[in-house]
């Protein structure tokens, strides 16, 4: 997917959240947040403030954004004072435990326990640490897939239900559609050089660094020239559920020879 021409610049610079700043489980918010495109303290947020932000920074559909917006308040939000039918959050709200969070998150610690009403919003940086040294290059999908099934190994015996397990797949998904690039065009550095994939697109461990770990928009960064609808979106989370389904059957930790360059080609989306 190629990379659009918005990218974030001094008109929203990068402010961190303060003590009495609400943000939430999710770094895409939360990042927007940080850079005014929500309000700064993430309180009394509307359904257009939430599809705004989201379309204009991360060129996701108007369905999508709505979607996404809409589950979000009408799960976790509230009443809007004064009117009927409108509703807000707090980004905050969403950590309701097993709302829209889970267990098993790629950089957030679990709920301490399952009757928890909220769950970490912190970033747990020995997880971020994880996940960047999965791979000694920038990471693929195939890299992603195989962290997200290292955390949710030790809930095996608390069975995540279909609606959560699709939501897992789909933070997956989003993140690679709004930080991926071609090899050739990710941020290199001497101590981590991009490493040659058959994958046409990898995500670059600055960007993660950066938005997963600061909760900022990364240097460099542009979002995807492609607007990101329903149907792309459906088919990477599909894509993600194969290539997991096959990391179980050969074993996490038997991938095979070559087993990351013979992984299923992705959708031309």
């Amino acid at each position: 997917m190629r990379r659009g021409r918005f990218a974030h610049d001094d008109s929203h610079p990068y402010v961190p959240a303060g003590p009495n700043d609400s943000r939430s489980p999710c770094p895409a918010l939360n990042a927007l947040a940080n850079h005014g495109h929500l309000p700064h303290d993430g309180r009394s947020i509307t359904l257009t403030q939430l599809v705004s932000a989201l379309r204009h920074v991360y060129n996701v559909s108007s369905p999508v954004a709505m979607g996404l917006s809409l589950g979000g308040l009408v799960l976790c939000g509230r009443k809007k004072p004064g009117l009927t039918f409108a509703r807000e959050l707090d980004l905050h709200d969403l950590a309701r435990h097993n709302f829209i969070e889970h267990d098993g998150s790629l950089v957030h610690a679990d709920a301490p326990n399952p009757e928890d009403k909220f769950a970490p919003t912190a970033v747990e940086p020995a997880l971020l640490r994880q996940l960047l040294d999965i791979n000694t290059g920038d990471l693929t999908l195939h890299d992603l897939c195989r962290f997200q099934l290292e955390r949710h190994a030790p809930h095996a015996s608390r069975t995540m239900d279909t609606l959560h397990a699709r939501f897992a797949k789909g933070e997956v998904a989003l993140l690679y559609e709004v930080l991926s690039m071609a090899p050739s065009d990710a941020p290199r550095t001497d101590s981590a050089k991009t490493e040659e994939r058959l994958e046409p697109r990898v995500v670059p461990k600055r960007f993660l660094e950066q938005w997963l770990g600061e909760e900022r928009l990364p240097d460099g960064w542009k979002r995807p020239a492609q607007e990101l609808g329903f149907p792309a979106l459906h088919a990477r989370v599909d894509e993600i559920r194969k290539l997991q389904a096959a990391m179980l059957v050969a074993g996490l930790d038997d991938e095979g020879p070559n087993a990351k360059d013979q992984a299923p080609a992705e959708a031309d989306v």
